[in-house]
């Protein structure tokens, strides 16, 4: 699949507008850290879920999918076919590391 021309092709997994590179307002999830400074290391929905609100993870699947895919709206040319945020069916999500 063809990427977008224009600034939006040198898009960095940060939390930017893909296209502006303006800094996008701070949902809840992307205030977490704890993707970012795991760039590689697969993270699972309850350790995502535990390190934003602070409370046990029960049943939490969909809320973390949900903000998932708000930040894969934001910072992926193409959603649907993530190249920085991606799931790892089974186990949780990561970042992948630049390079």
């Amino acid at each position: 699949m063809k990427e977008k021309a224009s600034a939006c092709s040198s898009v960095k997994v940060a939390w930017l507008d893909k296209c502006s590179g303006n800094e996008i307002a701070k949902t809840t999830l992307e205030r977490s850290d704890g993707l970012m400074k795991n760039r590689g290391r697969v993270l699972s929905i309850n350790q995502i879920y535990e390190s934003i609100w602070s409370e046990e993870a029960i049943g939490v699947d969909n809320t973390v999918a949900v903000h998932i895919r708000n930040i894969r709206e934001k910072i992926e040319i193409n959603p649907k076919e993530p190249r920085y945020l991606k799931v790892v069916w089974g186990v949780g999500y990561k970042i992948e590391r630049e390079g």
